[in-house]
Parts: C-alpha cells; sequence; structure tokens
C-alpha cells in the first residue's frame, strides 16, 4: 500500500511569497515593457520591476503552496517563448512590507 503523499502546508494565512528574477531574449530584450505588461496580468504577480544588470525583470509572486508557485511558473514560462530563464528565490520570512 502506498503511503499519501505528503503535502507542504503553510500556517494558517501564509503565503507563500517569491521574487522571480527573469532573463529576456535578445529579441525581447529591445521592449521589456512589452513583456512586463503581459507577465503584470496574471493573478499570482504582485509587481513587475524592469531592472539593470544581470536580469531583465523582477516578478514578485505570491501564491498559496510550492507547488502553486511550480504551476504558476511552468504555466508562465511555456507561453513567453521571450523568457531565456528565470532564477526563483523564495521569502522565509517578510520583515517589512509597505503596500501603496
Amino acid at each position: 500500500m502506498d503511503k499519501p503523499e505528503k503535502k507542504h502546508v503553510l500556517g494558517l494565512g501564509e503565503e507563500l511569497h517569491a521574487i522571480v528574477l527573469v532573463a529576456l531574449s535578445p529579441s525581447a530584450y529591445r521592449n521589456p515593457q512589452k513583456t512586463a505588461d503581459r507577465l503584470a496580468k496574471y493573478k499570482e504577480v504582485e509587481s513587475v520591476d524592469i531592472l539593470t544588470g544581470n536580469w531583465d525583470l523582477a516578478l514578485e509572486v505570491k501564491t498559496e503552496t510550492p507547488e502553486a508557485l511550480y504551476a504558476f511558473l511552468k504555466r508562465t514560462i511555456s507561453k513567453e517563448g521571450e523568457i531565456a530563464k528565470t532564477n526563483s528565490l523564495i521569502s522565509l520570512k517578510r520583515i517589512k512590507y509597505t503596500s501603496s
């Protein structure tokens, strides 16, 4: 008999916050605003910043579970042909958050 799969459970009212760094493909690099605008439409995306340096965009993403983050990234990356690579950083503890 198979053991039930363990699910990651966040505490009541907790959410998973991640910063997703995005490198654009050379064809999209000329107009990062176009890709940023498309990514901003996803309900999981709380903010999108256009960056300087090694990464082109930073997304603040909020989901309920690591599995939901994985599903979002898999769905998003497969649709966005202009994304060359990503790097996801998971927030372990948020110290300060100010909404505008």
